[in-house]
């Protein structure tokens, strides 16, 4: 086991906690408990997450590595809100933080190869057993909308 600690500024841009270092540190691993605190430093809030997890990656270091993001079409740009602002809304429901129902990087990977159904969809790194359980056919839905109002969701290379 492996005790994993974040610290997370709160971007008052972005409206949001960037979660870009958490993402880097639980990509891969299996989160076996997860714990976050608020405090205020400098009149600016921060969130520490404490993670206990497997202790190993069950990805290669060489795809941990943060690949340069695609540029993505505007279209594109109309899934991600869709999913983020769901993503929103079912944390909020669930008391959790977003980035526990869905990271950045899964969204980025659902934009950027939206996939057809649940096989597809389990085999994003990250998107596991539970994830599949409790959003799958939510996340599938809102792919399902986006594709059905005839945008064009591939990828500019």
């Amino acid at each position: 086991m492996r005790v994993n600690i974040v610290t997370l500024p709160y971007s008052v841009e972005a409206k949001a906690f960037d979660t870009l270092a958490l993402d880097r540190v639980l990509t891969g691993r299996d989160i076996r408990e997860f714990r976050e605190h608020c405090f205020m430093l400098d009149g600016r809030p921060h969130l520490v997450c404490i993670a206990l997890t497997d202790g190993s990656h069950s990805i290669p270091e060489a795809s941990r590595r943060r690949a340069a993001r695609p540029v993505v079409t505007e279209d594109a740009k109309v899934l991600y809100e869709a999913l983020r602002s769901w993503r929103r809304e079912r944390a909020k429901s669930d008391g959790i933080p977003p980035y526990v129902v869905l990271t950045n990087r899964i969204l980025q990977c659902l934009i950027t190869d939206p996939p057809r159904d649940v096989t597809s969809l389990g085999k994003i790194d990250g998107v596991g057993t539970k994830t599949l359980e409790r959003y799958g056919e939510s996340i599938l839905q809102i792919i399902r909308e986006v594709q059905s109002s005839g945008l064009d969701l591939k990828p500019r290379s």
